[in-house]
């Protein structure tokens, strides 16, 4: 279930032997290695410069940063091995020609990586909701150590889970990868391919879409409550808030003036603003690219003889996007990546 795997164009031995060997290694330049191509580069750049500026960054590292850098780590390598292998597999579209060490790889990065990838986003989702619903019990229990060792185990259960899988299937079901293409055998695993493919692909994504509601819910609850607060703001408090001179009594007893600079509320209210917003995008980035593919293999799976091969491209160069979106919107989304030390700097 991923997003650019080597689609069989020719499905039975018939129709590949029809097909010449000049045929079979004939240049076919089309939408789809293009595109994976472009991605590809714009991905490099985009992964590697978050995850620059992310290291450099590393002396105020959060929970929050483990889980990204885990991500762009794992974007990054599939660029450099899943994606090339992609790009070359729609060029010559005819099997597979690039031999059966090559497939693995191609299909460990399509089960692991990308199983990978959709759980770390559900990470990053679950853990913004919590942070907002509870932010203190978020503070107290989630720290740098906890964030690593849940990466260690999720890492472990997916390659434990999905890696028999891929195990499974490549000892003992894999096709003709120069007739078929590379690709899972689905129906041979059965009943297990469906199961895994929803606890691998389906659970995760459905907990980026409920994190959502429950994130929004508590905002509005809070706007609510703010609205509904009583206003008991002293004279003083209001003139610090909005930087008034203030009149203060020295110890001489004479007069004097102070002025502070407090940052007000509605800075602060806009601030937090943008924070649900980026939240919103990231959100909406995840479902918007991952459902289309998703959805796809599902239907593979309980549809019988289902194959729809416009579905299939459309959903695998959405899916492909992810990779450029996520580094824009981390980078977007935290201010310390954002700012130079000099604007970062509190003022006196």
């Amino acid at each position: 279930m991923n997003s650019n795997s080597s689609a069989p164009l020719i499905t039975n031995l018939t129709l590949a032997n029809q097909i010449s060997p000049s045929e079979e290694l004939k240049l076919t330049w089309s939408l789809t290695p293009v595109f994976f191509l472009c991605i590809s580069i714009l991905g490099l750049i985009f992964n590697a410069g978050a995850l620059f500026l992310f290291i450099k960054k590393r002396h105020s590292s959060t929970p929050f940063d483990i889980y990204v850098i885990n991500l762009l780590g794992v974007n990054i390598i599939c660029l450099f091995t899943q994606y090339p292998l992609s790009v070359i597999s729609n060029l010559y579209p005819y099997g597979w020609h690039l031999g059966g060490p090559a497939c693995t790889l191609y299909m460990y990065c399509l089960a692991i990586l990308n199983a990978g990838i959709i759980h770390i986003h559900a990470l990053i989702s679950i853990n913004r909701a919590w942070a907002i619903v509870h932010p203190i019990s978020f503070r107290t229990a989630h720290t740098n150590r906890t964030t690593v060792m849940i990466c260690v185990i999720m890492w472990i259960y997916i390659h434990v889970a999905e890696g028999s899988y891929l195990l499974i299937d490549t000892l003992h079901y894999r096709l003709d990868v120069r007739s078929y293409g590379c690709r899972f055998n689905h129906n041979a695993h059965g009943a297990w391919a469906n199961v895994a493919d929803i606890v691998m692909f389906i659970v995760p994504l459905c907990g980026i879409v409920l994190s959502f509601p429950v994130v929004m819910a508590s905002k509005a609850h809070r706007d609510r409550k703010r609205r509904t607060a009583p206003q008991r703001l002293s004279d003083r408090s209001t003139a610090a808030n909005q930087g008034h001179v203030i009149p203060t009594e020295g110890t001489d007893g004479c007069p004097r003036s102070q002025t502070r600079i407090v940052i007000g509320n509605d800075t602060r209210q806009r601030k937090a603003s943008n924070k649900y917003l980026v939240f919103t995008a990231m959100t909406a980035s995840v479902i918007v690219c991952s459902a289309p593919d998703l959805i796809y293999y599902l239907l593979v799976g309980f549809v019988p003889k289902f194959w729809n091969h416009t579905f299939y491209q459309v959903a695998g160069l959405v899916y492909s996007c992810e990779t450029v979106v996520d580094p824009i919107l981390f980078v977007v989304a935290l201010d310390k990546l954002r700012k130079t030390p000099v604007q970062q700097r509190p003022r006196p």
